[in-house]
């Protein structure tokens, strides 16, 4: 079911064949059948093709041999197609929608896969939705089925199907046998090679009883029921079901003829003295578990008995060893008494495949003589069982196709009952599924799908609708508020429900028919591929968006905190753009983040209008927080509007971060909301202003200096008495890339003519000194306090600086600047 394959190119399959990451150039993890179009002639349809590839299959991985009659398959091993009538079924989910609930299994193209760009496994830390389908007890078969439902999603007309059984099931009063289904790998192989043993045997019959009881129950009850569940099955088993219920009939009375159902008359029948080691060993093959004449085995038996009666009269049960090497029976001690002189070491190993030797135990050989009699009657009748068994398995093989479909369908009843059952205890409900064109949710009481709601446990549900006014909601909210949690619910509505099963809402809710369910969860880097965090975030998002806006998709697409791994400016962009791809395709999108200012900031009214804003609500808590570190309390629900703040420093606290560190970073972020960009809080505005450098060295130093300010060109050298003084000086600067962009450099030094000469060297390549101002200081500390005026005048000016570092200093000498000391 649903197997994977890798043809040749040249055989002329139809585009839709091809798995979806075969477009994006990825290697698709799959079995490889070597099918040759030479050996195939008949590949003019899809039947033919079919038969073919099942057969190469069945010999390539199996090892199997499908019955025939001439070139086409007989009916019990033809693959049933699944049929293409009523609404299109949910496409298999790439693996982000698979990891956002949990189950540990690939994605779209097979076990492995990560959606469009590969890898493997589901997030550790999320529940598994299979677990919460299901009771903990549930068996392993109805986990792999259940795993494989959600995976390889059914059509329309099987999740109808589907829909209807579990439905039955719900209101159902009649009682159901117990189900046992058989493997299905060890049935096929044993029946065909005759080698099934009579525990298999028995498994078969008992699931063959078991379904015709459960077929008879249900057809009873409902026969659109039962043709429900047949439908499934034969899509599961690929084998005609319609024979099935005779089938099973057939070959439960086979078996009837053949074995014993009952006591084990080895182990109910009394052979004192004789070990019941011994008489397992070799009767347990057809006394008691087939039906044949052993008459010649019980006199034997007897005759063994008589003779240790006879030679070993005073033989307990206790005395008695059985001696697995030589199959055979001896006393532990010799009698003291008697004929003692007739006891003897009997020889074991008789050529069965060990070296001659001498037991250490003791018999006569009136005794000897009787058990190798009826060693040799058990072994006669070890063979006729045998090949009563090999006749058995050849009839029971000319029904294996309704055995299959059999084993089917315990396994797919098994697990609708038990996915009833659970759904009746957690409060799960049936959606219903709404047609037509648009994408629309009404969710009563949605809750995650791995809590109960109370009484039984603390889950908060949630009502909402989306599609009816406008298909798209941006869902905000601070850390730990439930917005990634509120997600994974609705895929899981979503899953369950396009695929006919039980989903963790109330009744009344209704979701539409969809195409896809189109997850896009945060996830790291992928260094073996080149990926950045952000890279891989945009490689899912061109494939969510392609597969949305393909011809005839009705998709639900579910993004959380997309842009997380760039800048709060480009995050903000990106989400923005995509989100007027949406709306102007109508689609039908979830998209939570914590961008939502700068989002909501940059779009359109018209598409803000077309956009539903949804919170998580949060309240504060004043009996738990203060001024400087707000509380909150968080309700897990949802209503319209949009958060404006994230609370992120709060979630930080309650981590166990150093306080102090907790602390700093709400006064780091008051001044963050104050200036609001992180060059205004390092002095530097937007559009650097450009200023006079000789007003500026005049403005902060005093009178005296007027007389020594000095205009420079780029290429002059200075007089010799600023060469040897303590100069302050300011360099006008243009990049290189645009000339328009001017900054400027402030320093102080005594020798202007080569830290002149240096700064050319420095700045060669990256910008162009076009102008220098310097003016005459008292001394080294005078020149230092002028520096640091200077520069802090011109950052209150506008101007933007190569570097602030001295900034800060004062200097060694008070110094008049402008009358101010």
């Amino acid at each position: 079911t649903a197997l994977p394959l890798v043809v040749s190119s040249d055989i002329g399959l139809p585009p839709a064949w091809l798995p979806v990451e075969a477009a994006e150039g990825q290697p698709t993890p799959a079995f490889a059948v070597s099918l040759d179009p030479v050996e195939c002639p008949t590949l003019d349809g899809v039947g033919g093709f079919i038969d073919a590839v099942l057969r190469k299959v069945s010999e390539e991985a199996f090892c199997l041999s499908l019955a025939s009659e001439g070139d086409k398959v007989i009916d019990e091993f033809r693959a049933v197609e699944r049929t293409t009538k009523g609404p299109p079924g949910l496409a298999p989910p790439y693996t982000d929608a698979i990891n956002c609930v949990g189950i540990p299994f690939g994605g779209r193209a097979a076990e492995g896969s990560d959606g469009p760009l590969g890898g493997r496994g589901a997030e550790r830390g999320v529940p598994d939705l299979v677990h919460s389908l299901l009771p903990p007890a549930a068996p392993a078969h109805t986990m792999r089925f259940a795993r494989r439902w959600l995976l390889r999603p059914p059509s329309g007309a099987y999740v109808d199907d589907m829909r209807h059984l579990l439905s039955f099931l719900r209101t159902m009063r009649s009682p159901l046998p117990q189900l046992r289904p058989t493997n299905v790998p060890k049935m096929v192989q044993y029946l065909q090679t005759g080698n099934a043993n009579i525990a298999l045997l028995k498994d078969i019959h008992d699931c063959s009883r078991s379904v015709v009881a459960s077929y008879d129950t249900l057809t009873a009850e409902s026969p659109e029921v039962t043709e429900a569940l047949s439908r499934i099955v034969a899509a599961e088993s690929g084998c005609d079901v319609g024979r099935m219920r005779l089938q099973c009939d057939a070959a439960a009375e086979a078996i009837d003829r053949v074995l014993v159902f009952g006591i084990d008359k080895v182990n109910g029948d009394d052979h004192y003295p004789l070990p019941e080691a011994f008489t397992q060993r070799n009767e347990s093959g057809f006394i008691g578990s087939v039906k044949g004449d052993w008459s010649k085995v019980v006199e034997a038996r007897d005759a063994l008995l008589e003779a240790m009666t006879r030679e070993w009269p005073a033989a307990s049960e206790a005395a008695v060893v059985y001696e697995s090497s030589c199959n055979t029976v001896g006393l532990r001690r010799r009698p003291k008494e008697g004929r003692s002189a007739a006891f003897y070491h009997p020889t074991v190993g008789r050529g069965r495949g060990r070296g001659e030797g001498t037991s250490k135990y003791w018999t006569t050989k009136g005794v000897e003589a009787a058990a190798v009699r009826y060693i040799t009657a058990c072994d006669s009748a070890a063979s006729k069982a045998r090949r009563m068994l090999r006749e058995l398995c050849g009839e029971l093989t000319s029904l294996l196709g309704g055995l299959i479909a059999a084993s089917h369908w315990c396994v797919v009843l098994t697990f609708a009952y038990l996915h009833t059952e659970n759904s009746l205890r957690r409060g799960w409900a049936m959606t219903h599924l709404v047609e037509g064109d648009k994408v629309e949710l009404s969710v009563k009481g949605l809750k995650p799908f791995w809590m109960d709601s109370p009484p039984r446990g603390t889950a908060r549900v949630n009502d909402f609708c989306l599609g009816q006014e406008s298909p798209l909601a941006l869902i905000t909210g601070c850390n730990e508020s439930g917005k990634s949690t509120f997600l994974r619910s609705i895929c899981a509505l979503a899953l369950t429900s396009n695929t006919g099963l039980f989903s963790p809402c109330a009744e009344g809710s209704a979701i539409s028919r969809l195409t896809d369910v189109l997850v896009m969860f945060p996830r790291g880097d992928r260094p073996s591929d080149q990926l950045s965090a952000h890279a891989l975030e945009c490689a899912t998002l061109k494939v969510v968006d392609r597969d949305a806006s393909r011809p005839g998709a009705k998709a639900l697409v579910v993004v959380d905190e997309f842009g997380r791994a760039t800048s709060p400016v480009d995050g903000a962009a990106l989400t923005g753009s995509q989100l007027e791809r949406f709306v102007s395709a109508g689609i039908a999108c979830l998209w939570a983040t914590h961008l939502q200012t700068d989002v909501l900031r940059v779009l359109s009214p018209e598409v803000v209008k077309s956009i539903d804003s949804w919170r998580m609500r949060v309240e504060e808590d004043s009996l738990s927080g203060d001024s400087s570190h707000p509380s909150r309390r968080v309700t897990y629900k949802i209503e319209p509007g949009v958060c404006s703040n994230s609370m992120g420093i709060y979630t930080a606290s309650q981590t166990g971060l150093p306080a102090s560190m907790v602390s700093r970073a709400m006064q780091l972020r008051r001044l963050l909301a104050d200036e609001g960009t992180a060059e205004q809080l390092l002095g530097l505005p937007k559009e650097p202003a450009e200023v006079d450098v000789g007003q500026a060295l005049l403005a902060v130093s005093s009178q005296d200096h007027v007389a020594t300010l000095l205009h420079l060109s780029p290429d002059a050298m200075p007089p010799p008495v600023y060469q040897a003084s303590s100069v302050v000086y300011i360099l006008a600067l243009s990049t290189c890339d645009d000339a328009a962009v001017r900054e400027y450099y402030v320093g102080e030094t005594e020798n202007l003519s080569q830290r002149l000469e240096q700064h050319r060297r420095r700045f060669e390549g990256s910008h162009v000194i076009s102008a220098i101002d310097c003016i005459l200081a008292r001394g080294k500390g005078e020149a230092q306090s002028i520096e640091a005026a200077l520069i802090r005048h011109l950052q209150s000016s506008g101007a933007r600086l190569v570097s602030t570092h001295d900034g800060a200093h004062r200097g060694t000498a008070a110094v008049r600047l402008n009358g101010d000391v």
